[in-house]
């Protein structure tokens, strides 16, 4: 068996993902920013507001140990970045995407409907600090998304991409410029999430909250700058997720889903001018339930995106 809060996770799990950054110690030039930083921790330089388009293809499995059930879930996300550097050291993004998919259920000697995902996901502010230390920056920020609305479930089980809550998560990370390369590595705590309403309409209708299921990410990475326009870059990164409350009826129960996450991704950024860089990625990952009664066996994750940045 499946629990509902583990299935209808996959928009916000692979969207909070989909971009990261670049230009540590980055310099404005006459024909626009310089390219000299990492990709995964991105910052606009002073004076530069940068819009980055993106879309691409998302999928999750998900198989049940108690039965031979299974559900296959698929998602595209098309939105759109914005991001302002006030200066070198601060700037402002700002993140909007719409997506639609779908949920194929296999249910062997029974029925199990198939469930289409749609909407908006919650938009996301992101404050960027960057601190210059010799050949390193220390970068540290926090991530504001906010639900537009409730999460809504449809009698027959099509929902919208909403959360129906509030995150605030502060970051911390660093990276080193050394020769033809940079390491480095960032962490994420979910310092406060409210608690997330869902309008269920499937039989018996009723309303919830859930509640915690703080998120603590951890990533390194490491890119290699080869001449010219290309970079290869591939990062190792870790999720642990506490367990949801849900709160129904005047009643609170605790769900066995709490969880850690790795995953494995690889990205090639393009810089075909310092003003435009195409940035291709693929990313993996596989989630492991620490309790023997959340009923998931296996749940991997698989995404393909691709994001242009286009500096003014």
């Amino acid at each position: 068996m499946f629990s509902r809060p583990a299935l209808l996770s996959l928009a916000t799990l692979l969207f909070m993902t989909s971009a990261h950054a670049e230009d540590i110690g980055a310099q404005n030039t006459p024909e626009g920013p310089s390219n000299t930083g990492s990709q995964y921790l991105h910052q606009a330089t002073g004076g530069t507001f940068e819009l980055s388009p993106f879309t691409g293809v998302m999928s999750r499995k998900q198989s049940a140990k108690a039965s031979q059930n299974k559900r296959e879930s698929t998602l595209l996300p098309l939105g759109v970045m914005g991001e302002y550097g006030f200066s070198d050291l601060f700037s402002l993004s700002g993140r909007l995407a719409v997506g639609i998919g779908g949920t194929d259920a296999i249910c062997p000697g029974t029925t199990c409907d198939d469930t289409v995902q749609s909407g908006l996901f919650d938009p996301i502010i992101t404050a960027n600090f960057r601190i210059p230390v010799g050949i390193a920056a220390l970068r540290f920020g926090a991530d504001i998304s906010s639900s537009i609305g409730k999460r809504k479930l449809d009698k027959d089980g099509d929902s919208n991409l909403a959360t129906g809550g509030t995150k605030f998560a502060p970051f911390f990370g660093a990276e080193f410029l050394l020769t033809n390369m940079i390491i480095g590595g960032r962490v994420s705590y979910d310092l406060f999430k409210s608690e997330r309403e869902t309008q269920d309409d499937t039989p018996p209708a009723g309303s919830y909250k859930e509640s915690k299921r703080q998120e603590t990410n951890a990533a390194i990475f490491y890119e290699y700058n080869f001449p010219k326009i290309v970079s290869l870059g591939a990062a190792l990164n870790y999720k642990d997720s506490a367990a949801t409350e849900i709160k129904s009826s005047g009643s609170k129960t605790e769900l066995y889903d709490k969880s850690s996450t790795i995953g494995l991704e690889i990205y090639v950024p393009l810089r075909f001018t310092p003003r435009v860089t195409l940035i291709p990625r693929l990313a993996s990952a596989s989630t492991n339930y620490k309790s023997s009664s959340a009923g998931i066996k296996d749940d991997s994750m698989t995404e393909l995106s691709v994001l242009a940045r286009f500096a003014f």
